[in-house]
């Protein structure tokens, strides 16, 4: 049975991070292994705290995991402190992980900083370049690039050629918050891929990010390429999506 190992922090609420992380997995077919970077108090109305794992303690699960297990593929989702980017690094390089997808997670979809101002720099020069895949947002492509507003596809195609210039194989821009079809764009060595599906709206909405980077990263461990990862795990959220409900008391749609 083919693995992905996820390293993200932990939602209670099971709609994001290790918990949705570890059920798309499971619908793909793909046993996951988890490593978590912070604990956080939230429900359906947002996030209240964030605990973040002590120093040293992220490197120490992954490590430990890794003695026992061989992984296929690696999703990278909220890190939450330099400490916690420094370590998913180090771990990349000393255990040669391959098919590495980065959701660089800052914020929550209630606004809540979900990454520490001092995370970005080792994140853009330790981190990015040992990605095969980076799936920002358009607010975190906007803060990794330096592109002040990012309303347009043109905007998002420049944005994506700014960040490969960090280091990652590929850079897809998730455009569920630009108007018009959801559109994510991918840039690589092949130059720009468009994915393009109808907006369904339902907002707001918990996790989509999380469980699309997932999806992607199930793909991947299925030796699919990433043009094949990312199209199925476009349709599988869509499909997600259209079945969204509400399980709390706000009016948040959960996926998963």
């Amino acid at each position: 049975m083919k693995k992905a190992l996820s390293i993200a922090g932990s939602d209670p609420s099971c709609g994001a991070g290790i918990q949705a992380d570890i059920k798309t997995f499971a619908r793909f077919g793909i046993y996951g292994l988890c490593a978590i970077s912070a604990y956080t108090v939230q429900n359906s109305t947002g996030v209240k705290e964030v605990l973040h794992a002590p120093e040293g303690r992220l490197y120490n699960e992954i490590e430990y995991l890794l003695r026992d297990f061989s992984v296929n593929s690696v999703k990278i989702g909220m890190l939450g402190t330099k400490e916690n980017v420094l370590a998913a690094s180090r771990a990349i390089t000393e255990f040669r992980l391959k098919n590495v997808v980065l959701d660089p997670v800052m914020f929550s979809t209630s606004g809540f900083r979900l990454l520490n101002k001092d995370g970005i720099a080792p994140l853009i020069d330790k981190l990015i370049p040992k990605t095969l895949l980076i799936t920002p947002n358009i607010l975190e492509a906007s803060i990794l690039s330096g592109i002040k507003e990012i309303t347009s596809k043109k905007d998002m195609e420049k944005a994506a050629v700014e960040i490969k210039k960090m280091g990652a194989d590929y850079v897809l821009i998730k455009g569920g918050h630009v108007k018009g079809n959801a559109t994510d764009i991918l840039y690589g060595r092949e130059g720009f891929t468009f994915f393009d599906l109808p907006r369904i709206k339902k907002t707001p909405i918990h996790g989509t990010g999380c469980i699309l980077s997932a999806a992607i990263t199930a793909g991947l461990a299925l030796c699919n390429p990433i043009d094949k990862s990312i199209n199925e795990a476009k349709t599988f959220i869509t499909q997600l999506i259209k079945k969204a409900s509400r399980h709390g008391r706000s009016n948040t749609y959960y996926l998963i």
